[in-house]
């Protein structure tokens, strides 16, 4: 094994007491990832009751000593008042890609690469992801419900800065996401990530005032006709809810609304049925 560069003279087995953990929390490198309050809780149930192990997992530092990686641990320790031994390493490590080898989620991608999105970036992401995952199927005309996970190629996984590249060039599936909320306010039968990603591809094959004014009508109901696809698909969506006591959701909910839009205009339809081994009706 022939080893390839010296670590910097700073690095090394340090005791990080509260003191030194605000004074590192003070100096972030970047913008850190959206805190989780459930992962600082479970930290500083193990410093409390002392089962935190030195594991060699580090505490990253930029060359200049700003933060990178570490900040659930170190607030754990502030709130806790438990010192804790840890590894902590000065280098020039490149912030977005870390946690490549256990990734982040897209969502903590997102809301680091992407200041648009502000507190959005968990429903975003998960709209992002359905598009992405909607054109690809479309792409290859398979289906986007396949696990192509044991596939060479794996066209189901989609890495997190592809995520954040994508959504740069796409922001307005930021307004779709933030509309489709506002719009269906307490209505609970259409989730908004991937509502927002059908408004989001149907914009693209229309134009915006069309799709705008048409999921107004799918999400609030006003002014239906009965023969109204909207109206059937509203209704439909609702009785499996009832009767599965689950709501309908992410690419499943995306097939329902995309089957809906295809049928905008066809008033001869009575019913809406979306059948089990159907094939999945694209955005196109």
């Amino acid at each position: 094994m022939k080893k390839h560069a010296s670590l910097d003279s700073r690095c090394g087995v340090y005791e990080v007491t509260p003191e030194l953990a605000a004074e590192l929390l003070a100096n972030p490198e970047d913008r850190n990832r959206p805190m989780k309050t459930t992962v600082v809780a479970k930290y500083k149930r193990r410093l409390a009751q002392k089962l935190w192990r030195l594991t060699g997992e580090p505490i990253l530092l930029s060359l200049r000593g700003g933060l990178l990686d570490g900040q659930h641990r170190l607030t754990a320790c502030v709130e806790s008042g438990v010192p804790f031994l840890t590894v902590i390493l000065w280098g020039d490590f490149k912030f977005l890609a870390m946690g490549q080898c256990l990734p982040r989620g897209g969502d903590a991608a997102i809301a680091l690469d992407v200041e648009e999105v502000g507190g959005d970036y968990i429903g975003v992401a998960a709209a992002v992801r359905l598009v992405i995952l909607h054109d690809r199927a479309r792409d290859r005309e398979s289906s986007p419900y396949a696990n192509a996970g044991n596939q060479k190629d794996r066209w189901t996984d989609i890495e997190n800065t592809e995520r954040s590249v994508w959504l740069k060039k796409n922001l307005s599936l930021i307004d779709r996401y933030r509309q489709t909320r506002t719009i269906a306010g307490k209505s609970h039968l259409f989730s908004t990530s991937p509502t927002a990603a059908a408004w989001f591809l149907a914009e693209r094959t229309s134009s915006a005032d069309e799709a705008r004014a048409w999921f107004e009508g799918l999400l609030t109901g006003s002014g239906l006709g009965k023969k109204d696809i909207r109206l059937l698909a509203r209704q439909t969506i609702s009785n499996r809810q009832l009767k599965e006591r689950h709501r309908v959701a992410g690419i499943e909910l995306l097939h329902w609304i995309s089957k809906a839009w295809s049928l905008r205009n066809d008033s001869t339809r009575q019913v809406f049925i979306v059948k089990n081994a159907e094939s999945f009706p694209f955005f196109r």
